[in-house]
């Protein structure tokens, strides 16, 4: 069996992975994002969040790198742009969907 160091896996990758996962809205917003590209107002509904506050968690998602932005008109769509956090939280049990949000009940 192979020994897994420190030095064989992205450490600092994987701080700024679950410096995302640390906030419940960026976490929500991104297993939304696993379903396809949704728009700024499009999230704030799904998650009972604001617009202002989507667009906040999304700027933070963007400039980590893990989310992308499509602008069409006057709209900015947004899809998921990281394999590794994709593949993190579909494997991860328990993380693959949070329960309903208060805007799903």
């Amino acid at each position: 069996m192979t020994r897994v160091t420190p030095r064989d896996i992205d450490v600092e990758e994987d701080a700024r992975l679950f410096a995302m996962l640390g906030d419940p809205t960026r976490l929500r917003i991104a297993q939304l994002l696993l379903d396809g590209e949704k728009y700024v107002s499009e999230l704030a509904e799904l998650t009972g969040a604001s617009p202002t506050g989507i667009s906040q968690q999304l700027r933070f998602l963007r400039e980590g790198g893990f989310v992308a932005r499509r602008k069409a008109g006057n709209r900015a769509f947004y899809k998921m742009n990281s394999d590794r956090l994709a593949d993190f939280l579909k494997a991860a049990p328990g993380f693959s969907r949070l329960p309903p949000s208060a805007a799903d009940r």
